[in-house]
């Protein structure tokens, strides 16, 4: 019985990390003139960044797909004449 509470307890354990690690925190940086001077912090978010502003805050989100289809462009992976053929559109 002990050594199933601890296998329980272990994989417990592993999920809640797996779990915390998806859904971490933004860790926000300071402006010190890297940015337009609106902007007081910034934080990276999965395919985006957030901007936090004496008035508010500003969400910059990408489509995840777009930006695997520049890395593919940008890198060599296809060719310039098939991507406008398919119609090289960002929506970003």
């Amino acid at each position: 019985m002990a050594r199933i509470c601890y296998i329980a307890l272990v994989l417990l354990t592993f999920f809640t990390t797996a779990l915390e690690a998806q859904f971490g925190n933004i860790e926000f940086i300071e402006n010190k003139g890297q940015w337009d001077n609106r902007v007081k912090y910034m934080g990276d978010v999965p395919a985006g960044s957030f901007f936090i502003r004496s008035s508010g805050f500003t969400v910059l989100q990408h489509n995840e797909q777009d930006l695997g289809k520049m890395q593919e462009y940008l890198h060599g992976h296809t060719d310039i004449n098939t991507s406008s053929k398919q119609g090289f559109t960002l929506r970003s």
